[in-house]
């Protein structure tokens, strides 16, 4: 019997979205090894400062410090939280989207960060969202000194503006909805639920808190360009302190698009080209761009397993 056309149409949906990422992560990565010389990738990677590496590793575990401050004050708006508990669920977070496809890690993030102070669930999911917003936002002003440069790619220009004004419409419209902790739980079970996500969104209505936030996400994103810098520098790339953001942009951009764990692949692809696009050659580009990944994979897990030890530990 041939299936309703409805359900075929859901069958072909589902297909595409897990076909449509591996395209794309195939036509990036043919895009970014064209033409590519092994022997001489290798002489690049054996080149390579190790002390710039290391440097770029120790710049990346601040970057995630600022990155805990920046959710602590989110959840801060909810009620008391210590920061060593929201870093430990931010950075279990990425350490678990590390080895789970589609950024999976999210909802560890959630229901750590809830178990770890006592907030609801549903609230903690709306302060993740807000927390996405604030990040994306905090970009902006350096998103905008950047898209002027020449030379930056037109899929980064567009990609960008599209996800700012995104993140300001969703801002707006999660300020207009946010509500007080204390007004959670009235009415109904599902109306309950839906109050208790709308304050998850309660930062946006206390200045002091989303200012820090957003201070904290600033300067992490220039940290992110450090690390970005001086990954680059190790392999003897020297990018400009501006345009050491396009790879950070395009990277960025890339991790829209849920693929394999750890966006292997298109994290690679979208640093390799960003970074080409900014004059390093070829395979000095490509040699960035598996070390740039590198760098922050190895961070995320050294700073997971002690966080998870101390907690178990009750330290």
């Amino acid at each position: 019997m041939t299936p309703p056309a409805p359900s075929r149409m859901r069958r072909a949906g589902r297909l595409a979205r897990r076909v449509l990422p591996w395209v794309l992560v195939s036509a990036g990565a043919a895009w970014a090894l064209r033409g590519l010389d092994p022997e001489r990738l290798l002489s690049v990677f054996r080149s390579a400062d190790l002390f710039l590496l290391a440097c770029a590793g120790l710049v990346n575990l601040a970057a995630m410090a600022l990155q805990g401050l920046r959710w602590h004050a989110v959840l801060r708006a909810l009620g008391s939280v210590r920061y060593r508990d929201s870093a430990e669920s931010l950075v279990v977070g990425f350490a678990l989207s590390a080895v789970l496809p589609a950024r999976l890690g999210e909802l560890a993030r959630i229901d750590l960060a809830a178990g770890r102070t006592g907030l609801r669930r549903e609230a903690v999911a709306g302060a993740t969202v807000l927390d996405h917003l604030v990040n994306a936002l905090a970009l902006g002003p350096l998103a905008a000194t950047i898209l002027v440069l020449p030379g930056v790619p037109g899929w980064i220009r567009t990609g960008t503006g599209i996800v700012l004004a995104l993140a300001a419409g969703a801002a707006a419209m999660a300020w207009a909805v946010a509500l007080p902790p204390e007004a959670a739980e009235r009415g109904g079970w599902l109306r309950q639920r839906l109050s208790r996500l709308r304050t998850g969104f309660g930062a946006l209505r206390e200045p002091a808190l989303l200012g820090r936030s957003m201070a904290a996400a600033a300067i992490a994103w220039v940290a992110e360009a450090a690390v970005a810098w001086l990954t680059a520098a190790a392999f003897g790339a020297r990018l400009s302190a501006i345009g050491a953001m396009v790879p950070v942009l395009a990277v960025n951009l890339a991790l829209a698009v849920p693929a394999a764990p750890a966006n292997l692949g298109t994290f690679e692809a979208a640093a390799a080209i960003a970074a080409a696009a900014a004059g390093v050659p070829h395979e000095r580009a490509v040699a960035f761009a598996i070390s740039y990944h590198a760098v922050h994979l190895i961070v995320v897990w050294l700073a997971a397993l002690p966080l998870r030890r101390m907690a178990a530990a009750g330290a």
